[in-house]
């Protein structure tokens, strides 16, 4: 039983047409694109949302040792607003699985002793022995 919930929730992916407070289906944003589309400003794939996130779940210590490759739990949900009552609620909501791949973050930069007391000298350094921040 516990597994066939999981396989489930894997593939969890829901759309709210209408307000949970009024039960409106007028929402603020999305006529807004509708007139968009219909003046032919606006493709017609094309939508726009109050807010719109998306991201991983994993603990940030343990990031680094999961293995390039391994699936990892992903969400996205995006958020409209009722024309009718202002409440603002989640108009879709995904939950996803994703492959981690190799992470492009630029290398830490190291300052020689020279860029370090130039650094210090400018004020981009907070700590040290900078007289000018004492």
């Amino acid at each position: 039983m516990a597994e066939e919930a999981t396989k489930t929730n894997k593939d969890f992916a829901r759309e709210f047409d209408k307000c949970p407070s009024c039960g409106s289906k007028e929402r603020f944003f999305e006529d807004i694109v509708r007139e968009l589309r219909q003046r032919g400003l606006a493709r017609e794939n094309w939508n726009f949302y109050l807010d719109m996130k998306q991201g991983i779940v994993s603990d940030p210590i343990k990031e680094a040792s999961i293995l390039i490759g391994a699936e990892i739990p992903a969400y996205s949900f995006a958020t409209d607003i009722c024309s009718d009552c202002g409440c603002i609620y989640v108009v879709k909501l995904q939950r996803l699985t994703v492959k981690k791949s190799m992470s492009f973050a630029p290398a830490e930069v190291q300052l020689n002793r020279a860029g370090r007391r130039l650094a210090e000298r400018n004020g981009l350094f907070p700590f040290g022995n900078n007289p000018l921040q004492s």
